[in-house]
This record gives C-alpha cells, structure tokens and sequence, in this order.
C-alpha cells in the first residue's frame, strides 16, 4: 500500500507531528481534537494539559507546507 493511501491518526502531540514530517511521507493526518476548546479537550484528554490546541493545530500546519498532504480534523 502506497504513503499516499494511508491516513495517519493522532490525538496531536505536536513534536510527533513535526517528526512525522520529516519522514517525508506523503501520509495524510487526521488529528483527532474531541472538544472546541482547550478547557474542555484537557477534560477530556489529559495530555492537552501540556499542549494545547493551538500548538496541534500549528504542528499540523507545519505538516501540510512540508508534506503537501491533507490533514483532517476529527471532532
């Protein structure tokens, strides 16, 4: 199965992403963010406590400019 075929997905840890894309693969990322906002998502997912939605969604930007594959955000 070719790079392109596979989506790879994440709860978003942003160095993870970022090293993702210097793999240079052209997967494509499906971030899962489970809430609107940081409050609620660090219910939800503890590790948001140290990260932050807006860190992810930096990281997945970084990701596209490098790879050029979609990333899809999963609610």
């Amino acid at each position: 199965i070719g790079a392109r075929r596979i989506t790879i997905s994440t709860v978003g840890l942003p160095e993870k992403i970022r090293e993702l894309a210097a793999h240079g693969k052209a997967y494509n990322l499906a971030v899962s963010l489970h809430a609107p906002n940081d409050e609620l998502r660090t219910q939800i997912v503890p590790v948001n406590k140290n990260v932050g939605i807006q860190a992810i969604l930096e990281a997945a930007d970084d990701y596209f400019d490098a790879i050029g594959r979609r990333v899809t955000y999963e609610y």
